[in-house]
């Protein structure tokens, strides 16, 4: 309702604009025709001033009267000189720019006799702005029989330059709001995303708690049945499940704290020296068991000749896990994962690829925004909360680093991060505690 709104308006107010500029040039038009009268004016006295003019129009009038054929010779004369005239009177009158014609034509017969532009104009061409052609013509062939006519040629674009200004500020203003109605379909789109985002995330939320507390609500009354029936031996294995779910179900929080904390300002960062092989060889093995069971296999090649850099490891730790967690996840079928690293400059880069679905563009577009998830269906089909590769874009900058992905749909994606190392990034600008 709110677009159809802002388009009505957006339209009327362009109404507007083309309305005053149809004004505009019509006002511009009545100063031409103004303007033309002045200048119709001064070529009849010209014209009755030249006497040599005025007697060969008439031998010219006359010849062609009594036996209908024009003197060429004497025309071109007659063309020349009458072509300076209205140069000259054009000048005067601030009209040099209007590329024009003119004829001396019969009235009677509506045939032009002499003109200086094509063959092909007609005398009503020359009607519109026409004069007498001087009263020695007048007196020898008869009163309004010969009358001298002009057309212009690029009359409408002349009326386009005279009403510019306006043009221009009618241009501008169209531009402005043309900007400001897409800036509002953008913002209202944006909101729209960030709400059914949002909306999302609570509902992912809400599915993702739900699991651990029903599953501990069930232990907690097996363990509360043994304890009734005193079989204390039977309560080590519901214990140990219920600190799993505990354990599942805090761990679930924090996600959720954590990308909290980042947003509201720096988070207590415990920044250290950090070797990120060893980083990832602690923290891949049961990502590799799980790829294996799926009949994948996750693959190494570290080849980074330098891989210390100066992080916080727990935040480093839930990046890294982040990024495996969702190459499994959408690796539907046997997932093949492969984990590398290469130093460029004073920089080690990470490189987390899958061969899963990938992502279109326009969700590559949008991965890195907090709560977006990649529409894949059902929306609890696929666990998570929307907020881990927002999470691990945070913790690349808190760290001095970039994050940039590649992906196509069907072949997979390829996350890269980069990192300063620690011998460059502990004289940099970077974030510590």
């Amino acid at each position: 309702m709110l677009v159809m709104l802002i388009s009505l308006t957006l339209i009327s107010l362009l109404g507007i604009q083309t309305y005053w500029i149809h004004v505009e040039i019509s006002l511009q038009e009545e100063r031409l025709n103004d303007k033309m009268q002045d200048v119709l004016l001064d070529m009849h006295h010209k014209i009755e001033n030249d006497s040599l003019l005025s007697l060969q129009l008439i031998d010219i009038f006359s010849t062609y009267e009594n036996t209908g054929e024009l003197l060429q010779k004497k025309m071109i004369g007659i063309r020349s000189e009458t072509q300076q005239m209205m140069d000259s009177v054009l000048q005067v009158h601030q009209l040099a720019s209007l590329n024009y014609d003119f004829a001396f034509y019969h009235t009677g017969n509506e045939e032009v006799i002499i003109s200086s532009g094509s063959e092909d104009k007609t005398l009503a061409d020359f009607a519109r702005y026409s004069e007498r052609a001087g009263w020695r013509v007048r007196e020898a062939l008869g009163k309004g029989i010969y009358r001298f006519g002009i057309f212009f040629n690029n009359k409408f674009w002349y009326l386009l330059q005279q009403s510019a200004w306006l043009l221009g500020l009618s241009l501008l203003l169209s531009v402005l709001l043309l900007g400001i109605f897409l800036s509002t379909l953008l913002v209202l789109d944006k909101q729209r995303r960030i709400t059914r985002m949002h909306n999302d995330f609570i509902n992912n939320l809400a599915h993702e708690l739900k699991t651990p507390v029903f599953a501990s609500s069930v232990i907690f009354k097996i363990i509360r049945q043994h304890q009734q029936k005193k079989n204390y031996e039977k309560l080590e294995e519901p214990l140990q499940l219920l600190e799993r779910e505990n354990s599942l179900l805090k761990e679930k929080i924090e996600k959720v704290l954590d990308l909290s904390i980042i947003d509201e300002g720096l988070p207590d960062l415990q920044m250290q020296p950090l070797n990120l092989h060893q980083l990832i060889h602690e923290n891949i093995t049961a990502y590799r068991y799980q790829a294996m069971a799926r009949g994948g296999n996750l693959q190494l090649d570290l080849q980074a000749a330098h891989a210390e850099i100066w992080a916080d490891t727990r935040h480093l730790q839930n990046l890294l896990q982040n990024l495996l967690d969702n190459a499994l996840k959408y690796s539907p079928e046997q997932p093949h994962i492969r984990i590398a690293t290469k130093t460029e400059k004073d920089n080690i880069l990470l490189f987390v690829e899958d061969q899963g679905i990938g992502m279109s563009e326009e969700e590559q577009f949008h991965i890195f925004d907090k709560f977006y998830r990649a529409n894949q269906g059902n929306a609890h089909d696929t666990q998570g909360f929307g907020l881990g590769l927002s999470y691990v874009r945070k913790i690349c900058e808190l760290h001095g680093g970039q994050v940039r992905v590649r992906s196509s749909q069907g072949q997979g994606s390829s996350f890269t991060l980069m990192f300063p190392l620690f011998h460059h990034q502990k004289t940099a600008h970077v974030l510590r505690t």
